[in-house]
């Protein structure tokens, strides 16, 4: 049996999704069941008819072979980064920690979209996932020109907690694909990353939170590395969480929510408001390091959002969280629930911007460099009131496509009306 379980996803320019690797069971739910990686990868092609869509299946055996939790990012000029995850399940010997480039233009034009970056000579093993999870890809906002004049422009952490720097371009010799920052390490004796989630922030600092150990500081600490000077900065949220989610908001701050507390009787009633219940969604603010206290999910009470659950920003501000499981270390018994969940700047009683033609015609096209007029009512913030936030691909504690863009913006206002003019990035490297 193939499935789509624990694959990796992300958008194309096309509006397609590519979907990598998923798992192929042998004796599914009887003794002797076994789980393997894929060897393939699936695009969905959306239809508007009553279908909504199909797949269209693409071989990548010949590059990195079976795939099993592939993280699946978006490179600046439009490529897919591609890490292999497992070959199978379980034990040091099925990490699969190849990387591969998806090309979607080779794929638009029939040819092999496929081609291997590093293979198992040439890979990182310490890149490699915990089991039933996935490596941690940050597409850098600013590349880094190491002394040896080499560009590296992605971030790359294992369970172990090591953040390694990678060079992306095909053409760099395998001896300089990688390279070792002295402070790469999570603070702290932070040997750890599993079971963790992760982000991009605006400042282009590279996010980590929780996870580790059911008694270190990590499981409820926020640690953020700066690439470009090589230090950490880290906050206490006091929240523990194992396999907490994390989604970028508009206004620049961080949602974090679910997960499971590993210090406390999950299986119990908790005080919706107690200290250490992961059930409380916080906001932390990058900037000042704060942490906002906000209210649960009512009807939740007393299950917990665990182990697979997902949350994603929807395109009027609200975010949609749904799944995990509801009892500690026990898949299969996800959640088939789905909540909305409103955020705090969306009930200031402040009147929106509203776009005047109701909406922003679809898909919206930036001409790298140039400027593009929308006229809303309303008033925006003077700093950071327009920014792209990219489509979400939240699979297991992480959004494998997640991306905040400040955009430069004037405006002349004549009574409540504004004309935006807004500067799309001069090169597409600007927009991560």
């Amino acid at each position: 049996m193939d499935v789509l379980y624990c694959s990796g996803h992300t958008h194309l320019p096309s509006g397609k999704v590519l979907f990598v690797g998923g798992a192929y069971y042998q004796n599914l739910s009887r003794p002797g069941e076994k789980e393997f990686g894929l060897n393939y990868a699936r695009v969905f092609i959306p239809v508007n008819d009553a279908s909504g869509g199909y797949f269209e299946r693409i071989d990548h055996n010949l590059t990195i072979g079976d795939s099993w939790y592939p993280t699946v990012a978006n490179l600046p000029d439009g490529r897919v980064l591609v890490a292999g995850g497992f070959f199978a399940c379980c034990g040091d010997s099925v990490v699969n920690s190849q990387l591969a480039i998806f090309d979607p233009v080779l794929y638009e034009q029939g040819s092999n979209p496929w081609s291997v970056l590093a293979d198992l000579q040439t890979t990182r093993n310490d890149t490699a996932p915990g089991i039933k999870d996935y490596t941690r890809l940050w597409v850098l906002k600013k590349p880094v020109i190491a002394a040896n004049g080499v560009r590296y422009d992605v971030a790359a952490m294992g369970w172990r907690g090591k953040l390694v720097l990678l060079n992306t371009d095909a053409s760099t010799p395998a001896a300089q694909r990688w390279f070792d920052p002295p402070n790469q390490q999570r603070p702290d004796d932070g040997s750890c990353a599993w079971d963790s989630t992760a982000a991009v922030l605006p400042s282009g600092e590279l996010l980590t939170m929780g996870g580790c150990s059911e008694t270190g500081p990590h499981v409820r600490r926020v640690d953020m590395y700066d690439p470009q000077t090589d230090s950490w900065r880290n906050f206490e949220t006091l929240l523990p969480r194992r396999t907490p989610s994390s989604v970028l908001l508009p206004d620049g701050s961080v949602l974090l929510m679910n997960g499971e507390n590993p210090l406390i009787n999950q299986s119990e009633p908790q005080t919706a408001a107690a200290l250490g219940d992961p059930r409380v969604p916080v906001i932390f603010n990058p900037q000042t390091g704060s942490v906002l206290f906000l209210k649960p999910e009512p009807e939740q009470v007393p299950a917990f959002r665990g182990y697979h659950n997902m949350v994603v920003l929807l395109k009027d501000g609200r975010i949609l969280t749904g799944g995990g499981v509801h009892k500690r270390g026990d898949i299969g018994c996800e959640q088939s629930t789905f909540r909305l969940f409103t955020p705090p700047y969306l009930l200031t009683g402040k009147p929106r911007p509203v776009f005047l033609s109701g909406h922003l015609p679809e898909p919206i096209v930036f001409t790298p460099g140039s400027y593009s007029v929308i006229r809303v009512s309303g008033r925006l913030r003077s700093k950071g009131g327009v920014v792209l936030l990219a489509a979400g691909s939240f699979t297991h504690a992480y959004d494998q496509n997640q991306r905040y863009v400040e955009l430069t913006a004037t405006s002349d206002s004549v009574a409540d009306v504004q004309n935006l003019v807004v500067l799309a990035p001069a090169v597409p490297d600007a927009v991560y």
